[in-house]
């Protein structure tokens, strides 16, 4: 449990540090580029060291290149767009969608068994986004929230495909060839727009170590450690407390505030979140999480 709340306040960082470039002048695809390239030997390391990196070949390679070159590296870059448009701390919550969009995602297509209460669930997480937007002041942003929007649609989709070859190949090797691919998809990005940066002052090398540290390293092998220990289902249940934790730490360091009626509708989202992952974990206990 303590290695779970580890995690989720390890992925909770992400949107700070995400805040915390634009501050110190780093571009996006320059931060995302160190992020994946630094966080790569932090997580290859530990593995090694365990025995337990295995080297992916053939179709699967393709699949972890795909999930990493093209899910998971547009949906740290839209969600991070978005954190920069409206705040870590609403961003966090409207992101937190996904696995509401998971479920959906998984009875389309993966034919995964969908409960009443699941149904319920995602009715409530969904209304809870709707009130976190009608909530907040008039001049929210909605380009930002629609970017953070398809960020978590994106992630849902990358989590659906993962879930496609989890049952051969171990989600810690699945996720340590995703950072690797979405670290070279932010290098390209960067030399061919012009954006990309070497950090230049003490500030923006603190911003890139800390978010290939704590929000990515980190977080990664603790979530690991802790289904090992309590399973995937319990470590997601927990993992619901992530976007409480970038709330907090938005008002602690940025001075970010969120309405009454936003309050309202983020505890809404975590409540359908938690009850999602809570019948997902009594129905179908227990399939090793892609985080």
């Amino acid at each position: 449990m303590v290695l779970a709340l580890i995690s989720a306040l390890g992925f909770g960082t992400l949107a700070i540090f995400g805040r915390l470039s634009e501050l110190v002048g780093l571009s996006l695809s320059s931060l995302l580029a160190f992020r994946f390239a630094l966080a790569t030997p932090l997580v290859w390391l530990p593995l090694l060291y365990q025995g337990r990196l295995e080297r992916l070949r053939g179709r699967d390679l393709g699949i972890a290149v795909l999930l990493g070159a093209g899910g998971y590296a547009a949906m740290s870059f839209l969600f991070l767009t978005g954190v920069n448009i409206i705040g870590a701390g609403l961003g966090a919550i409207v992101l937190y969608i996904y696995p509401a969009l998971v479920v959906v995602l998984a009875a389309l297509f993966l034919d995964e068994r969908v409960t009443k209460l699941i149904v319920a669930a995602v009715a409530i997480a969904v209304a809870g986004v709707g009130l976190v937007v009608t909530g907040q002041p008039a001049n929210v942003d909605f380009l930002g929230i629609g970017t953070v929007l398809l960020a978590a649609a994106v992630y849902a989709g990358y989590i659906t495909l993962s879930g496609t070859i989890l049952d051969r190949v171990s989600a810690t090797v699945l996720t340590a060839h995703v950072i690797p691919a979405a670290s070279v998809t932010f290098i390209v990005h960067g030399l061919l727009t012009g954006s990309a940066q070497v950090p230049a002052t003490l500030d923006q090398w603190g911003v890139v170590l800390g978010i290939a540290l704590f929000a990515t390293a980190i977080p990664i092998l603790t979530f690991f450690a802790a289904v090992t220990d309590i399973g995937a289902s319990r470590t997601s249940i927990v993992s619901t407390l992530e976007p409480v934790f970038t709330v907090f730490l938005g008002a602690l360091l940025l001075g970010e505030t969120l309405s009454p009626i936003s309050i309202i509708g983020g505890l809404a989202v975590l409540s359908g979140v938690f009850l999602v992952q809570y019948e997902r974990a009594r129905v179908t206990e227990p399939a090793e999480s892609s985080r």
